[in-house]
């Protein structure tokens, strides 16, 4: 087919690792460290944000089940009163 550009493995290979090679003396050790503990940090306080919303939503779902429970038993009883 016209048009279309084949990439060899090789190629991609070679570029990725080039890449890879290139950037790896640029790194600092202090900053590889600080990303490691933000990293850690961030899903620490993604977990526990998780948590505490399942938990809000579990009281807020009881309340309101609990809440249509009685609604339900007052309108049977009013219409048992009326019979």
């Amino acid at each position: 087919m016209a048009g279309m550009h084949h990439i060899e493995n090789d190629t991609i290979a070679g570029t990725i690792g080039g890449t890879i090679l290139a950037i790896l003396p640029q790194l600092n050790s202090l900053d590889v460290t600080r990303t490691i503990i933000l990293a850690a940090v961030g899903a620490v306080a993604s977990f526990l944000v998780t948590q505490l919303c399942k938990w809000v939503w579990k009281r807020i779902k009881s309340k309101f089940s609990r809440l249509r429970s009685r609604q339900v038993f007052n309108r049977k009883s009013k219409e048992d009163d009326k019979n």
